[in-house]
């Protein structure tokens, strides 16, 4: 182990900390006021929930569960589908500059939705801001490693300009109601091309929530998924690797509220 593990303070040393202080309060010897008794038992008590993983997983699980695993390897061809790509990462500096990076998601992202386009063909369109172009996209950066993993350029189509989930599938949704996308021209009866949205599990909920708004029917694809499904009574002690779940499980939760409030989900 990495002996910057021992020199940065994680979780599980605020919950050695804070449970000293709680012994120091109650101590006979001590007479601190009731609030702050009461007080120190309640930080205690949230330091130990977010410092343990099987509170964590059970937070994250709550929404990944929505939508199973899909093994691409049974999905059929569909030469005029349409697979969505959302982008993760950054793509700003500190100096408000467009520096468009992938993070570990957006990776996840981008080659499941080349391993779905390989199964069924079609459209890939990658979406993700906050720009346009070639050097100030996420779109971008994710079209040059699906290019580079074999997809041809033909078979692309990216939807920048978007700074977050509602964006970048209004913008993706605009490309597959464009002529010829959502509907097939060959198609008589006005079929709708199958469309699928590809992004991390644990984002799923809220960017098929958006995408439905918008009014795509789309197949979901998550990736990524983080929860474990069958943890060890060690997932009950505090720990520092917890903090990540927690961290990413409540801003799921929180922007499903923020979207429901600003009337992109329904």
């Amino acid at each position: 182990m990495s002996p910057t593990h021992w020199m940065v303070p994680g979780p599980l040393y605020a919950v050695i900390a804070i449970l000293l202080v709680v012994i120091f309060l109650h101590h006979s010897a001590l007479r601190a006021s009731r609030v702050a008794r009461v007080l120190s038992l309640g930080v205690l008590a949230w330091f130990w929930i977010t410092a343990t993983p099987a509170i964590g997983n059970l937070l994250v699980r709550a929404l990944e569960g929505r939508y199973p695993a899909v093994d691409t390897r049974q999905l059929e061809p569909q030469p005029d589908g349409w697979v969505v790509v959302l982008a993760s990462g950054q793509m700003f500096r500190p100096d408000g500059s467009a520096a468009p990076e992938l993070d570990v998601d957006g990776w996840e992202r981008v080659l499941t939705g080349v391993a779905v386009w390989r199964r069924v063909g079609g459209t890939l369109v990658l979406a993700g801001g906050p720009g346009h172009g070639a050097t100030d996209s996420l779109a971008h950066v994710m079209r040059r490693i699906a290019m580079d993993a074999g997809v041809p350029a033909p078979a692309i189509q990216t939807a920048g300009g978007g700074r977050n989930t509602f964006e970048d599938l209004k913008a993706a949704a605009a490309l597959v109601r464009s002529p010829g996308g959502a509907v097939a021209p060959h198609d008589p009866a006005g079929r709708h091309a199958a469309t699928w949205l590809v992004t991390s599990a644990l984002h799923m909920p809220r960017a098929a929530a958006v995408a439905s708004s918008l009014g795509l029917d789309v197949r979901a694809v998550p990736c990524g998924f983080r929860q474990v499904k069958a943890s060890s009574w060690r997932a009950w002690l505090p720990n520092n690797g917890d903090p990540s779940l927690w961290r990413d499980g409540l801003h799921e939760w929180m922007g499903w509220f923020v979207y429901r409030w600003r009337g992109w989900i329904h």
